[in-house]
């Protein structure tokens, strides 16, 4: 965070956060997508570098944190490199990964379901490797 909002942060922290079984959520996506997620979705809101280093400051001053991963497009909706934003949030105590639901587009990719069970076991795989809680949604694998 930079000058006048990180004095802000720093100000108010234990006023807006004084529980620290508070947690935060958020949706991460690579910033290929990020401007159209945000122009259709989220209009106004912070950019998700932001939101990661908002969520680190939380994690670092003792506050137990964790991410949701979803809705996670297939590749025929946009190619992502799920370890890379797994890298972003590797501070977390918890992430939670779920696939796209009620879409044709998802169902329209012929290894939906292939895809999702590859992607959940690396979410698992890299939780275990790296000592993070996780959860996948159910009808993810």
């Amino acid at each position: 965070m930079d000058g006048e909002n990180s004095s802000f942060f720093d100000c108010h922290f234990n006023k807006f956060f004084h529980d620290n079984s508070w947690h935060y959520i958020f949706f991460v996506i690579q910033e290929s997508m990020q401007r159209f997620m945000s122009n259709k979705y989220e209009p106004g809101a912070a950019t998700y570098d932001k939101r990661i280093a908002a969520l680190k400051r939380l994690h670092d001053k003792g506050f137990p944190t964790w991410v949701s991963i979803e809705p996670y497009p297939t590749p025929n909706i946009i190619k992502q490199d799920l370890y890379e934003l797994l890298e972003k949030v590797n501070f977390v105590d918890k992430i939670i990964f779920g696939r796209t639901n009620y879409s044709k587009e998802i169902t329209a990719y012929k290894e939906h379901k292939k895809f999702y069970r590859d992607e959940a076991q690396a979410v698992i795989n890299y939780c275990l490797e790296h000592e993070i809680k996780y959860h996948i949604k159910t009808g993810t694998m």
